[in-house]
């Protein structure tokens, strides 16, 4: 204590510079939380309809192959397509599934990217007509869990995501 009996003025500045330091702090939390944010958001495939576009002859022959393999099976059938690379990562179940409706429609679930821990995409093919939500989310149980669609591309596309991985 001082004559005047407030604190000494060093005491006043190094407990407001502990303030300054706390509010600095602070903002850089929100800062790093928000990169975070924004980096985790990026790893987050996404298909488009000009990715479509681009790979259109690989998903066509993808659709060809599992047109062959799906004649006579009653259940869904799984293999590799033409990858490089292949996209599953740890699964040996393959990236393509594909299965014959009770109509004899075909349809068929490709998985496309692997974001890892942001999560897969995928496309969806079919020959039914009109696939409604809960039509295309049926399908796709028989796939693996946590498949949902992100609406039509183009034609008999479908995009897909899954965050469940």
């Amino acid at each position: 204590m001082n004559e005047t009996g407030g604190l000494p003025r060093w005491v006043k500045l190094l407990g407001l510079a502990f303030l300054c330091l706390v509010a600095l702090g602070g903002i850089a939390i929100v800062a790093f939380g928000i990169w975070i944010a924004s980096f985790a958001s990026s790893l987050t495939p996404v298909l488009t309809l000009a990715h479509l576009e681009e790979n259109q002859a690989r998903y066509d022959g993808v659709v060809a192959q599992a047109r062959e393999m799906t004649l006579g099976q009653p259940d869904y059938v799984r293999f590799t397509g033409d990858w490089v690379n292949d996209v599953t990562g740890r699964s040996q179940r393959g990236n393509v599934c594909a299965l014959r409706d009770d109509g004899g429609k075909l349809w068929v679930h490709i998985m496309v990217m692997n974001g890892h821990h942001g999560g897969l995409a995928g496309l969806v093919y079919s020959e039914r007509e009109t696939l409604s939500d809960h039509d295309l989310s049926v399908l796709l149980e028989g796939c693996g869990d946590g498949w949902e669609s992100r609406g039509r591309l183009e034609g008999p596309w479908f995009a897909i995501m899954n965050f469940m991985y």
